[in-house]
């Protein structure tokens, strides 16, 4: 069959989609195009979320960064303040 038939069929005379997902059965009770906004409407959340994920993910590995070079910088620090103490006891 055609395409364009399967989806005319499907938006005239089907009120209720059965997708199978990865073994998970998704029932879904509407009309073809309220099936397919809610299919859009889910990966765009997704991708939504994905994003700020993403973002987040940046944020912390800078954040972790900036936190090794404060601590690299203060061992060093404390490090020359020890030299400079057995320095100045000898």
């Amino acid at each position: 069959m055609n395409r364009q038939i399967i989806i005319e069929l499907s938006r005239s005379s089907i009120n209720t989609f059965w997708h199978i997902n990865y073994g998970t059965i998704h029932i879904f009770n509407g009309k073809y195009d309220d099936y397919r906004q809610s299919i859009l409407q889910k990966r765009q959340t997704v991708e939504y979320e994905l994003n700020l994920l993403t973002k987040e993910k940046k944020k912390n590995h800078k954040s972790l960064m900036i936190e090794q070079q404060r601590a690299k910088k203060s061992r060093q620090r404390g490090e020359k303040f020890v030299e400079q103490k057995n320095g100045s006891l000898r």
